[in-house]
């Protein structure tokens, strides 16, 4: 019986209508045929049970096959896990102690003895050597270590260090301007402009888009939740909008 529903699903993607034309096609004369073949003691509607069984049966397989296809197994046998009320316990556990062995491997990386701890302000001002001297050698030791690929965050920087000074150096230029007095740091305001166009002209935008600098990702994600909250409040009338996103995802979504 079983075979009917595994042939006709593999004729392909039908309309409704064609599906239920070949369905009553199938249906009637494979009775017909299997009428001859079974005991007479099995009626028709015994039959039709069994065959929308089967192709149940055959949806379910399906399904199963693409969830395997489509996950792998430690996924997959965390997803299974998980739901077992038993093994969610065990599991939960396990992956504490995990991740609390992670943080104790990455303890180094945060607390770090150092030589000297400024809680307040020092009595004697350091000369601009010593102070320039100190901050290289911070410089030069987190370097060394973000640059390894040893860090628990995205870090932007480039592996020439002739590059990194260039930019470090333009940076310190603009250190005292604001971008956002326009009328007196015009030359600010311009580099501005040049990455707010390069930037649109590279993402395909057209005359209505716009765009702007920020100080950051935590910004630049705050003020993009922003613009979609009033596009929303704007054009669909939602006044108190629900934002999904994963557990581990950038802090600033829970700022937005």
């Amino acid at each position: 019986i079983s075979f009917i529903p595994m042939w006709y699903l593999r004729l392909g993607k039908l309309s409704n209508e064609s599906i239920s034309k070949n369905l009553k096609a199938i249906l009637n004369g494979s009775l017909s045929t299997i009428d001859k073949l079974i005991s007479p003691r099995i009626s028709k509607t015994n039959m039709l049970i069994a065959l929308l069984f089967a192709m149940m049966a055959n949806y379910v397989i399906r399904k199963m096959i693409r969830v395997l296809l489509e996950n792998n197994f430690q996924t997959l046998a965390l997803k299974i896990g998980l739901r077992v009320p038993v093994l969610k316990i065990y599991m939960k556990n396990y992956m504490i102690g995990q991740l609390n062995k992670l943080y104790n491997a990455m303890d180094g990386m945060f607390y770090q003895r150092r030589p000297f701890v400024y809680e307040c302000i020092p009595e004697e001002p350091f000369n601009p050597e010593a102070v320039e001297k100190d901050v290289m050698a911070v410089h030069e030791d987190q370097y060394a270590q973000y640059s390894s690929g040893l860090h628990s965050g995205t870090i932007y920087h480039s592996e020439s260090k002739e590059l990194n000074t260039g930019i470090r150096n333009a940076m310190g230029v603009f250190s005292d301007a604001d971008a956002f007095n326009y009328d007196t740091f015009k030359g600010v305001s311009q580099l501005n402009a040049d990455i707010a166009n390069i930037t649109i002209k590279l993402f395909g935008g057209d005359e209505d888009t716009v765009a702007f600098t920020t100080s950051g990702g935590t910004e630049s994600i705050c003020c993009a939740i922003a613009a979609y909250k009033f596009w929303a409040r704007d054009e669909k009338g939602i006044t108190k909008p629900n934002l999904i996103t994963y557990q581990t995802a950038h802090a600033a979504f829970s700022k937005g």
